[in-house]
């Protein structure tokens, strides 16, 4: 085959590279053709002139040389350059997305992260999961109410779970309990969903300025573990200094962190979500660390990194609500079908039963009141407690619960001061009694949705029992820096001191029954005794007397509440009780410093979680909030109770009510009013829903169960008693002997008023900034009845101020402001109680000031129910009237609150007002001539 030559039209000669192949050519032919020549001529020919070839990259002599500009190298006017390269392009490309942020999922993964969650995960990982597996982003977005980001958001929370959103409010009954339960567990999560919104909106609308200080903490990540079954990881954080209290407070189990890496810019989109999974206090305060959850899996360089880690809010109620309504336990128990609305049980005996049966059984239920009356009155209970008296309705409550079959509900109403701790005070105490002569010790668990009820109930039934004589097992289980801070606050309260740790009072605070410091308390109730043999302790004033006192307690608790006691333990308890009892009558004091030294060193040794188990299985009544009766601790410990009784039932939302369920009780008592407030729901759409609705309230009144009402109040004058006993419950609350004689109406009050006024001050309302309002000239009225009460009676009655004496109560949060800021100004702020009429639920003082706020700039303007706000509610305007003993003063714009629409209550109470004749203009010159104060 014979080559064929291509023809070339052009070359290129480059002729100042002699020695060059010349670029076109090649040593064995011409080439193609090049397109990305720079210079071409006519291929030449045999008759053609030669000449110079050009080189094209050279300038001709005739032209003004010229700098070469490289691009690569060229800087524009601010000296930047303006050539950017591939690698340096992607490197400006990533410090970009740092500083910018961009999503920390793809879409392919973030697909991934929105399937259902196995339901073999553990309920922990299941309902942060669902939550925190989607974007910050995602959460800031559904802040806004206006927009449907938060429907999307809720719809792809609840299906991560499978659980269905939906968009009708709760009925009252459902014939498959499924439903029933998934349906308000969808509410949680909403619930849930808008807590973590409110707060990312509130850090994040300033750029991210918002931080707490006192709160956000720098650490490093010390250690990253993912968990290969659920592709979740767990960062351990160390800090390099001690935690401080406002760190270690929310550095708790349930509390939502916001983490930062502190190489990227603060951005919502470097926002890693967190929560906290361990709350052990050794490893806070010695180790410095605690672990957080994260609900993703982490890159490995997330290890050993700096983070910005900021506390965002605590769901530990929230999914304790959700365990407990996707638990099987809760199905189980024995009463379900009357929680589900089913009939109501045979052995219910109240009011409303027929007058036929009721006579049928009037002589049983007469000996079985008289029956518990010679108990109290007995040997027996008279030497283990001071069981109070109850009045013939309260006897009828008891009673019903008391004798009560197993799996069933009671049901007791109990407006305010009808005295509902006082009857939960005597059950518990006659419930004790009656458990001593049963075969098997029933176990009994008192709950209230707050730390402050429980406190309450249980400092009543402490003093109420003799620990010398009764050997009851009692137990106090929760959050100390809110359980212990709320028993605090109540010695404070009564102008009392809490009793020290280290006194003989000790053995009844409410820190010797609290699990969690149970065994502390042991310590040092023994390191007391050892201090008496220090030359100059204060322990040197008790007696020998005191110290075997002491002692025998001591003794007798650890034998009591650990059953199991070894016995090297309890050998040295008698031994040590035995030589003090010795060196009371004369014996020698030798030996006793080596025994107490030996003791201590072996309780120290004691192992705290295995400690918390044996006492709780060993505890005959247990106090806890409804949240704490979900914790690890009951859990651990394979805890079942024989009995529940929740306190303040009305207060608690439905899922609350299904968390000490997990513990199978066989009976229930609530104790509550749904005419009081109910439980405290951010989300407007799961309010809306129902989920403010508590189990009470639903089976009282739209199930028809039958309920006892306490019908006699202790608390109020009957002039301001009159109108919400006419009002909220249709005049059946009659008044106890107590507040009806002459020495009550005349207790502490304004001398020249009536125990009930309304003071009429034509002032105008505020709107501040966030919606709230205010009404100055209302604050300067209640101002000036706070100094002439100081005036008056600093120097006769030094806890004039206290919180039992006198409370301001108002329905908005600015004028809370406003009163403290005038307060302060006077030197009062720290004295004297100002609230909101949320916040003073549960509470009383014997003068209450209530300031009512709303008076519109036009003196005859109406306002519309939705303007009027918290004052067209009927429960609110119930707590406000009924929290003051002696004297009731209402603050506020008579006229204007008479035309506001929707505010029925607040119209009568008005008319009640003028035609009792009590109304009184107020101005600063009446004030100064008519206030005459306390005991005149």
């Amino acid at each position: 085959m014979s080559s064929v030559t291509p023809k070339v039209d052009k070359i290129i000669v480059i002729d100042d590279s002699p020695d060059m192949t010349p670029v076109g050519t090649s040593e064995t032919g011409p080439l193609l053709s090049n397109p990305y020549n720079l210079s071409t001529r006519p291929t030449p020919t045999s008759s053609s002139v030669k000449t110079p070839v050009v080189n094209p990259y050279q300038k001709s002599s005739s032209q003004k040389k010229k700098p070469i500009n490289n691009p690569y190298t060229a800087v524009d006017k601010d000296g930047k350059r303006k050539f950017i390269g591939g690698s340096e392009q992607a490197r400006r490309n990533a410090q970009n997305k740092k500083k910018k942020g961009t999503p920390i999922t793809t879409p392919v993964d973030q697909e991934r992260l929105n399937e259902e969650l196995p339901r073999t995960m553990n309920s922990l990982e299941r309902f942060y999961g669902a939550l925190l597996r989607s974007e910050p982003k995602a959460f800031l977005d559904a802040a806004n109410p206006s927009s449907n980001a938060w429907l999307a958001l809720w719809e792809t929370i609840c299906k991560r779970v499978g659980l269905q959103a939906f968009h009708k409010p709760l009925l009252s009954t459902y014939e498959d309990p499924k439903l029933h339960f998934n349906l308000r567990a969808a509410l949680v999560l909403e619930e849930a969903r808008n807590a973590i919104s409110t707060e990312l909106e509130r850090v994040w609308k300033s750029n991210g300025k918002q931080f707490n200080k006192a709160k956000t903490m720098y650490l490093r990540s010390h250690f990253v573990e993912m968990i290969p079954s659920s592709q979740h990881s767990k960062i351990t954080f160390m800090n390099h200094r001690e935690f401080t209290k406002d760190q270690l407070y929310e550095i708790r189990p349930g509390s939502v962190f916001q983490c930062i890496p502190r190489d990227r810019d603060v951005n919502i989109h470097n926002v890693i979500l967190g929560v906290v999974t361990s709350g052990n206090r050794e490893e806070l305060e010695v180790h410095k660390r605690f672990q957080v959850l994260v609900l993703r899996n982490l890159p490995p360089q997330a290890e050993d990194t700096e983070w910005t880690v900021v506390p965002i809010t605590t769901l530990i109620t929230e999914l304790r609500c959700f365990e407990a309504l996707t638990s099987s336990a809760v199905a189980r128990v024995g009463f379900i079908n009357s929680i589900l609305g089913g009939k109501t049980p045979r052995h219910t005996r109240f009011d409303s039963d027929g007058e036929i049966e009721e006579d049928k059984k009037s002589d049983n239920k007469e000996n079985t009141i008289l029956h518990y009356y010679r108990k109290e009155n007995s040997k027996e209970g008279n030497s283990m407690f001071k069981i109070p008296l109850l009045n013939p309705t309260q006897e009828k409550a008891a009673s019903a619960f008391l004798d009560a079959d197993p799996n069933t509900v009671n049901l007791i109403q109990g407006p305010p001061g009808t005295g509902k701790t006082t009857l939960l005070v005597s059950i518990i105490c006659r419930y004790y009694l009656k458990g001593l002569k049963a075969e098997t010790p029933p176990k009994l668990l008192v709950c209230a949705p707050t730390n402050k009820a429980v406190t309450v109930l249980a400092a009543r039934f402490l003093k109420a029992m003799d620990q010398d004589r009764c050997n009851c097992n009692v137990l106090l289980v929760g959050d100390a820096d809110k359980l212990l801070a709320d028993s605090s606050k109540s010695h404070q309260k009564k102008g009392k001191q809490s009793p020290p740790p280290d006194t003989m009072e000790n053995e009844r605070s409410m820190e010797s029954i609290f699990l969690y410091t149970w065994i502390q308390s042991i310590i040092r109730g023994y390191q007391k005794i050892q201090s008496y043999f220090v030359p100059g302790s204060d322990a040197r004033g008790l007696s020998m007397e005191d110290l075997y006192i002491m002692s025998q307690r001591l003794s007798k608790r650890l034998s009591n509440s650990l059953p199991d006691l070894p016995k090297e333990i309890k050998g040295l308890t008698e031994k040590l009780t035995d030589r003090l009892k010795s060196v009371k009558f004369g014996g020698r004091e030798h030996g006793l410093g080596a025994l107490l030294e030996n003791l201590l060193k072996v309780l120290k040794t004691f192992e705290r979680e295995s400690i918390w188990s044996r006492l709780v299985n060993s505890a005959d009544i247990i106090f806890c909030t409804l949240a704490a009766a979900g914790g690890s601790v009951f859990r651990q410990s394979m805890l079942q109770v024989t009995d529940l009784i929740v306190d303040e039932a009305a207060a608690a939302t439905e899922p609350q009510m299904y968390i000490p369920f997990q513990l199978r009780p066989s009976r229930l008592l609530a104790v509550g009013d749904p005419l009081q407030l109910p439980a405290t729901v951010l989300s407007r759409y799961a309010t809306d829903r129902g989920l403010t609705k508590s189990l009470h309230e639903r089976l009282m009144y739209e199930c028809n169960y039958e309920h006892i009402l306490l019908d006699v109040q202790y608390r109020m004058s009957p002039s301001i008693s009159v109108f919400p006993s006419r009002r909220f419950y249709e005049s059946k609350i009659a008044d106890g002997d107590n507040v009806s004689s002459s020495s009550y109406t005349n207790g502490p009050c304004l001398k020249s008023r009536q125990p009930y006024t309304f003071l009429q001050v034509n002032g105008m309302e505020e709107q501040m900034y966030g919606g709230s309002h205010r009404n100055m000239a209302e604050v300067k009225v209640v101002i000036e009845l706070v100094k002439q009460l100081r005036f008056l009676k600093e120097s006769t009655d030094p806890q004039w101020f206290s919180s039992d004496r006198i409370r301001i109560i108002t329905f908005y949060q600015a004028q809370v402001t406003a009163i403290t800021s005038a307060l302060m100004k006077e030197g009062l702020a720290k004295k004297v109680v100002v609230a909101t009429v949320d916040s003073s639920q549960g509470c009383e003082a014997d003068i209450v000031i209530v300031s009512f706020v709303r008076s519109p700039p036009n003196s005859k303007a109406i306002l519309n129910q939705q303007d009027a706000g918290f004052l067209t509610d009927d429960r609110r305007m119930n707590v406000a009237l009924t929290r003051a003993r002696y004297q009731l003063l209402c603050v506020g714009n008579a006229s204007a609150l008479g035309r506001m629409q929707g505010a029925e209550t607040l119209l009568q109470l008005v008319e009640d007002a003028q035609t009792r004749g009590v109304v009184e203009v107020q101005g600063r010159q009446q004030i100064n001539a008519q206030l005459e104060m306390f005991y005149g």
